[in-house]
């Protein structure tokens, strides 16, 4: 009995050994040292990957899908036909659910990002505003005549009844502000947090800087910590209102 416990004991240990690289017969010292090289290794590694750019994507949640699918095809593979058909065509359905909806997500980003990219470099703010939904006309008429393809709504209303200045194909929304008041620009917090919640990522601001806010950057920055995209634009506004 106690022979059989010792073999196991030292079976167990020889399959440790192979696990972590220690030839068979080494002494603990050397499983021990095998041990601290491979900790190492993985620190490294995980050293480097924290410090790279490389991030998860919660989009790739389409892959639980997949997992579903395989889960189903096991369970087949047991016996349990219906139940394994169920899971696998439920798997199926969402992969392809999750998987279109990251595509249209990424082709919205792209989208999203060449529309701010034109509206920085071509469109001109050349007339003095007189106030903030001036400005929304003026970009709005660029917007329609610059992509005639989209649908651009102005004023779009979301739940809550909270009204969007300028969204493009139900899926892209354009906050604009004429910088003129702290307490104007205070306002965006409040609206990126309920717009968020609609457009997602999918949401940029657009700001007319006219002179009047000293420390502007700081509020751009802050919105851009909050994981919208922000452009600002150099214009004039109406004297009555300085």
């Amino acid at each position: 009995m106690i022979k059989k416990q010792m073999a196991r004991r030292k079976s167990n240990y020889e399959r440790m050994w192979d696990f972590f690289g220690t030839p068979s017969g080494g002494t603990f010292e050397d499983m021990n040292r095998q041990i601290n090289r491979n900790t190492k290794t993985v620190a490294r590694a995980r050293e480097k990957l924290l410090s790279s750019d490389i991030e998860f994507r919660k989009n790739d949640s389409h892959l639980i899908g997949f997992v579903i699918f395989m889960i189903g095809l096991v369970t087949v593979w047991m016996g349990f036909k219906v139940l394994g058909f169920l899971l696998m065509i439920a798997g199926a359905i969402l992969f392809v659910f999750l998987h279109n909806k990251y595509n249209n997500r990424s082709r919205n980003d792209d989208e999203l990002s060449n529309i701010l990219e034109i509206i920085g470099n071509e469109y001109r703010v050349d007339r003095i505003m007189r106030d903030e939904r001036e400005f929304e006309t003026d970009l709005y008429r660029f917007l329609k005549t610059r992509f005639p393809e989209y649908r651009i709504k102005p004023q779009y209303r979301i739940d809550g009844g909270r009204k969007v200045d300028l969204v493009i194909n139900d899926e892209m929304a354009f906050e604009l502000k004429v910088a003129d008041t702290r307490d104007n620009l205070d306002d965006v917090f409040n609206k990126i947090h309920w717009y968020s919640k609609r457009f997602n990522n999918n949401l940029a601001i657009v700001i007319l800087d006219v002179g009047a806010i000293n420390n502007l950057d700081h509020f751009v920055s802050e919105f851009r910590n909050l994981g919208v995209r922000v452009l600002v634009k150099k214009g004039r506004l109406s004297i009555n209102r300085l």
